[in-house]
């Protein structure tokens, strides 16, 4: 009894979708793999990696400004169990008939991007393992038209929202394939793996699977070690950046210079070994410490030009008033300038007036 075989699996970091991107395109080594075979590129660039990314970016979204902890891509696994490709042999791993894979084929590509359509960014067939499969990878990029938030978003809910929503996919996907008289696995039961165990009740089967079980506690201890030194170099990039901050506060730093491709810093003058001594601690974040740098002198000119504009218009403000004080203030003058040129012609004619009477008045005779 051949059966259908479609698994998901989340993929929450660019680490864990760096590494999913070379065991796909074999730049990691992948021990159960036969290298002098081709895996033909179905869609996509042939790095996964780049092409998520690139879908992002092409949707207007920053890959560095994604929502923390959430699912940047989903890597699907698509093949049949291995009495569909090599009836009557299933212990001979990496055989596989012709006929049926020219059959299967064309079908899981159209049942792929029916159900992803764009979304589906990389997909690779692997005939170098023991069965042959589809490595896919899918962006699950939300367009659906919604009252509230930004148009275009990373939604993986649509698609795989529990359980449920992945058993309805396999179920469409076991539906595709029944031409090919591929069935759909029994739901929520373990059934069928034992009824394949027991059929391929053989010493290869046995080693072959113990060579998978070896394989993928190789793979989980190195992803171990690869998650432990990328918190390490996280660490590092964190103190690195904290340094950097504190010296631009401090004004050890005064201004980034260059360009982003060669990014530099304008330091103050030091003593040479101190000098050396804060480049090599902010190395491991230079290009973090260099943007940092620049959008807080940009902030800081900001505020700059605010505070400018301010006091420049208080100080308009200040001689407008300024203005109108001295205008009232000549206007002032003119009115008792005036008023004393009145008093003065008013004190003029009465002085006349009394001088006239004077000379008129007849003088007394001699006696």
């Amino acid at each position: 009894m051949a059966y259908a075989i479609f698994r998901a699996e989340k993929i929450k970091s660019w680490r864990l979708l760096k590494n999913a991107s070379g065991h796909m395109n074999r730049t990691i080594p992948t021990p159960n793999a036969d290298l002098s075979r081709h895996n033909p590129i179905l869609s996509g660039s042939g790095n996964p990696d780049a092409d998520v990314r690139r879908h992002i970016i092409d949707a207007g979204l920053d890959p560095s400004k994604l929502r923390k902890n959430g699912v940047i891509a989903v890597r699907l696994l698509v093949t049949a169990s291995p009495e569909y490709f090599r009836p009557g042999r299933v212990q001979n791993a990496g055989e596989w008939d012709k006929d049926h894979l020219d059959a299967w084929l064309p079908r899981a590509q159209e049942f792929l991007q029916e159900e992803f359509g764009d979304n589906l960014v990389s997909s690779i067939l692997h005939l170098d393992e023991s069965t042959p499969h589809i490595d896919a990878i899918f962006v699950p990029l939300d367009r659906s038209p919604r009252k509230k938030g930004a148009p275009v978003r990373l939604n993986c809910g649509r698609w795989l929202n529990g359980r449920a929503k992945l058993r309805a996919l396999q179920d469409r996907y076991a539906e595709a394939m029944k031409p090919l008289g591929l069935q759909r696995g029994q739901q929520g039961s373990r059934a069928r793996h034992t009824e394949i165990k027991k059929y391929y009740g053989t010493l290869k089967f046995q080693a072959e699977e113990a060579k998978e079980a070896s394989t993928i506690t190789a793979l989980a201890m190195r992803d171990a070690v690869t998650k432990q030194q990328a918190a390490k170099q996280e660490r590092a990039k964190a103190e690195a950046l904290s340094t950097g901050i504190e010296a631009y506060c401090d004004g050890r730093i005064i201004a980034a210079t260059g360009t982003e491709a060669k990014p530099t810093f304008k330091v103050r003058k030091m003593a040479p070994e101190e000098e050396k001594r804060l480049i090599d601690r902010i190395k491991p974040a230079w290009l973090d410490v260099w943007r940092t740098v620049r959008r807080l002198s940009a902030l800081i000119e900001r505020k700059a030009e605010a505070a400018r504009k301010k006091a420049l218009e208080s100080v308009r403000t200040i001689l407008s008033a300024a203005e109108q004080v001295q205008s009232a203030a000549a206007s002032l003058g003119s009115e008792l300038t005036a008023e004393q040129s009145a008093r003065q012609t008013v004190l003029k004619a009465a002085l006349n007036k009394l001088g006239s009477r004077r000379h008129n008045t007849p003088s007394s005779p001699e006696k």
